[in-house]
């Protein structure tokens, strides 16, 4: 049959196996017993139905052959089966899987196999998914259903959130299938965000800024301008990671925890610059923290200390919407393009695991190559 399936949610006795359609009966593959509890599930105008109650495999069988006639012959009446739908086992109804997937989830994070900042994402969204969803059966749920979640989403919200909210929600199908807990994946829709270049500032303006801020925050904040690595990198360094010709970068902080792994997961070392060295040699040593960059009792910098050192160095000398971010990591590759520097080189400086993550900077050279061509 196409539309009607035989089912049943019990498993063999003997080696807790599933139990599979041979043809003519539901049996175990491996211990050849037989099921003597079946269902009939079936789809309907994207909705899915059940009727339960059969001992026997043939009488389940014409069952289903009279519901397949009636759907053919327009005859079929859903009410007819409207509360069989009650009938979806708790271990499919969309609620259940994704607390399900979430436990799992913080399985991951105790093992350190997810960041901290991913796991409050997939927590956060999934109040809202379980709101839309219920308990709708996760094995019946399609691209309409995707279709209706996605349009429920406020107008005003920005391409690149509802993205980030279909990823996670395709993840937990992903997850499932993986898992062979569903034949199929929901298609999801493709969402298109608009590039953006990157915001940046120049050199001169840096430096302006790093004069506002207090003496002794400047070296983290110098540090972060002069190596363009990602401020939670920065801030996990440890006088460990230094040598006297390299730094090693293999750890990162999210949401104000300490992981031995970075943002991509990806270990690489950057050269003891001149200047870099200068920096450190500027940062005092204590026996209160291994990390190089702290302050106070030996703390280190927290994400929320560092971007109003910048926020508020940035009011003082009057530059209006210049994030840390931009201020530093951005800057730093963009200032590099625009010198030459290979956008090879940069990427593996800061740290890029894919090249197109970096070949964003590249319209700085074609900013300058059209320049020269055409300012005659």
């Amino acid at each position: 049959m196409q539309r009607i399936h035989v089912r049943t949610s019990q498993k063999c006795p003997r080696c807790k196996g599933k139990f599979k359609d041979v043809g003519n009966n539901l049996a175990c593959p491996k211990c050849q017993t037989v099921e003597t509890k079946m269902l009939l599930e079936w789809w309907f105008n994207n909705k899915r139905y059940y009727r339960s109650g059969f001992d026997l495999y043939m009488d389940a069988l014409r069952k289903a052959i009279k519901i397949e006639t009636e759907i053919e012959n327009y005859s079929f009446k859903p009410e007819k089966y409207k509360d069989k739908n009650k009938q979806v086992l708790k271990k499919y109804r969309f609620s259940f899987a994704y607390n399900k997937w979430l436990n799992q989830k913080k399985l991951d994070l105790e093992r350190n196999d997810l960041a901290p900042s991913y796991y409050e994402k997939v927590k956060q969204y999934g109040k809202e998914f379980i709101r839309f969803f219920k308990d709708m059966d996760i094995r019946a749920m399609n691209s309409l259903d995707i279709k209706k979640f996605r349009n429920s989403l406020p107008s005003s919200l920005a391409p690149k959130t509802q993205k980030n909210k279909l990823n996670v929600l395709q993840k937990f199908f992903k997850d499932l299938f993986d898992d062979e807990i569903l034949d199929k994946i929901p298609k999801f829709p493709k969402i298109k965000t608009q590039s953006t270049e990157p915001v940046w500032i120049t050199r001169d303006i840096q430096i302006k800024i790093l004069s506002c801020i207090p003496v002794e925050h400047r070296p983290v904040i110098e540090f972060l301008i002069e190596t363009g690595l990602r401020p939670a990198e920065v801030r996990a360094l440890k006088w460990k990671n230094v040598e006297q010709d390299c730094i090693h970068i293999r750890a990162s902080f999210s949401n104000g925890i300490f992981r031995e792994i970075t943002k991509t997961k990806n270990q690489w070392s950057i050269p003891m610059l001149k200047r870099i060295k200068k920096i450190l040699n500027r940062v005092p040593r204590t026996l209160r923290s291994d990390f190089i960059f702290c302050y106070g009792n030996g703390q280190p910098y927290g994400e929320k200390k560092l971007r109003r050192l910048w926020h508020d160095a940035c009011e003082k000398y009057g530059v209006d919407k210049i994030k840390l971010y931009q201020g530093t990591r951005h800057s730093f590759a963009s200032q590099n393009v625009n010198n030459g520097v290979s956008l090879e080189l940069i990427g593996a400086m800061m740290g890029h695991v894919n090249t197109a993550t970096t070949r964003k900077y590249a319209h700085l050279n074609k900013i300058t190559a059209l320049r020269e061509a055409f300012e005659r």
